[in-house]
């Protein structure tokens, strides 16, 4: 999970109590010393939206994927490299009080739908 950044999800704690509640284990890229080798391990990758996202370039073909959006960030690079690198791709797109835009990164917080997260992680695990 993304932690001190602007764009994170306002439920962030909830979500992290879910995936805890279905095996996942949280993971900061930024703490890690061989990011390659922990993306290549992994079954299941969930995320914001992000360059820590970039790491799926070394996953396994099938490995699942969930990215998390905000409606004024939704840019397609990772579901690009997902396809690209035969991952099952999915995502939860969330609500900000920032617009969208054509061009950059948006830095608001947004909410996204418990239910629609569960139902992800749940599609991810299976």
């Amino acid at each position: 999970m993304r932690r001190g950044y602007e764009r994170e999800p306002v439920e962030q704690a909830a979500i992290e109590q879910l995936a805890l509640a279905r095996g996942f284990e949280l993971y900061d890229p930024m703490q890690s010393d061989d990011q390659a080798a922990d993306f290549a391990a992994a079954a299941v990758v969930v995320g914001v939206s992000g360059s820590a996202l970039t790491g799926l370039v070394h996953c396994a073909p099938g490995t699942a994927v969930v990215e998390l959006f905000s409606d004024a960030h939704l840019y397609g690079y990772y579901c690009s490299l997902a396809a690209a690198g035969d991952l099952r791709y999915g995502a939860v797109i969330g609500r900000s009080d920032d617009a969208p835009r054509d061009m950059g990164p948006s830095a608001a917080p947004f909410s996204l739908d418990l239910d629609a997260v569960t139902a992800a992680l749940d599609w991810a695990v299976a």
